[in-house]
C-alpha cells in the first residue's frame, strides 16, 4: 500500500511581508479641557512613529508607538494662552481577510485594535491647574481597503512632449477605518492639583477618576505606499485623523489629530 503524504491535504500559507516602518511628520490638532476652561487650543506638533509591520493577502498584523510634541495656542482677542503638550500613544492591530468580498485587485480586512494614548499637558496660565495628564484605554473595531496600483510590465507614456517608459513598480492605496467599542480613560477629577501637593503628599493620580465605559474614539488613515524597484523596501505617504473624547457630563476632555507623515518601510523579510 502506499503511504500518504504529510502535506496532502494542507494548504500552503502564503508568505508574509515584514517591514519596520519609521516615520515623520506634523500634527495638526486641537483639544479643549472642559475641566479647566472652555478655550480651544491648537498647534502643529511635530510627531515620529516607528512600527512593525507582517501582511499578506490572508493576514495584516501591524504594532508600534508614536509620538507627538509641540506646543499649541488659544487666541481670544488679544490675549493668548499656551500650552506644550507631548501625546504618546501604543497600539496593536490585527486584520483577517474578507474572502467574499476581496479580489485580486481589491483586499479587504476586518479585526481589531488596541490602542493605549496618554498626553502630558503644561498650561502656565491655568496656575495651579497648569500640569495635566490623562489616558486613553481603547478596544477598536477595524477595517482596511487595500486597491493595488501596481504596474505590472513597462509602459511608454508621454507627459507633455516628452516621452518616457513606466518601469514595473509595486504599489498600493489603502485606507483603514477604526471605531472604539471599549472606551475607557483616567482623567482628572477636578482640578490637577489640590491643596495636598503643598502638603507634600499627592500621588501621581492623586484625584484622579478612572472611568470605564466611557467616552468614544475614531480614527482613519488613507495611505499611498510604492516599493523601490531596486529592492523590497518601500516609502509612504499618509494622513490620519484620530479624535477621542472622555465621557464624563461636566468637564469632559476632547481632541482630534490631523497628521501628515511620510514613512520609509524597511523590509527585513
Amino acid at each position: 500500500m502506499a503511504c500518504l503524504s504529510p502535506t496532502l491535504g494542507q494548504t500552503t500559507k502564503a508568505p508574509r511581508s515584514t517591514f519596520i516602518d519609521i516615520g515623520l511628520g506634523l500634527d495638526f490638532s486641537n483639544f479643549r479641557d472642559f475641566g479647566t476652561s472652555p478655550l480651544v487650543y491648537s498647534g502643529a506638533p511635530k510627531h515620529v512613529h516607528l512600527n512593525a509591520l507582517s501582511f499578506n493577502k490572508e493576514k495584516d498584523i501591524s504594532y508600534g508607538a508614536s509620538f507627538n510634541f509641540g506646543n499649541y495656542s488659544s487666541v481670544v482677542g488679544d490675549q493668548v494662552a499656551l500650552a506644550q503638550v507631548k501625546t504618546l500613544a501604543l497600539y496593536y492591530m490585527h486584520l483577517f481577510e474578507i474572502k467574499a468580498i476581496s479580489s485580486d485587485k481589491w483586499n479587504i480586512k476586518a479585526g481589531g485594535q488596541l490602542n493605549t494614548t496618554g498626553n502630558f499637558r503644561i498650561n502656565p496660565s491655568l496656575q495651579n491647574a497648569q500640569l495635566g495628564y490623562e489616558v486613553f484605554v481603547n478596544i477598536m473595531g477595524s477595517a482596511k481597503v487595500t486597491l493595488d496600483l501596481s504596474r505590472e510590465s513597462e509602459q511608454s507614456k508621454k507627459f507633455l512632449f516628452i516621452k518616457y517608459t513606466a518601469k514595473p513598480r509595486k504599489r498600493d492605496l489603502s485606507y483603514n477605518l477604526n471605531v472604539g467599542i471599549v472606551n475607557n480613560n483616567a482623567r482628572n477629577g477636578y482640578n490637577y492639583i489640590s491643596q495636598d501637593a503643598v502638603l507634600n503628599d499627592a500621588g501621581l493620580f492623586k484625584g484622579y477618576e478612572i472611568n470605564s465605559f466611557s467616552g468614544f474614539r475614531m480614527s482613519s488613515q488613507l495611505a499611498y505606499t510604492s516599493h523601490l524597484r531596486s529592492s523590497n523596501n518601500a516609502f509612504r505617504y499618509a494622513y490620519s485623523w484620530d479624535m477621542y473624547k472622555s465621557g464624563e457630563d461636566i468637564n469632559p476632555f476632547e481632541m482630534a489629530h490631523h497628521t501628515l507623515s511620510f514613512a520609509f518601510l524597511f523590509s527585513i523579510k
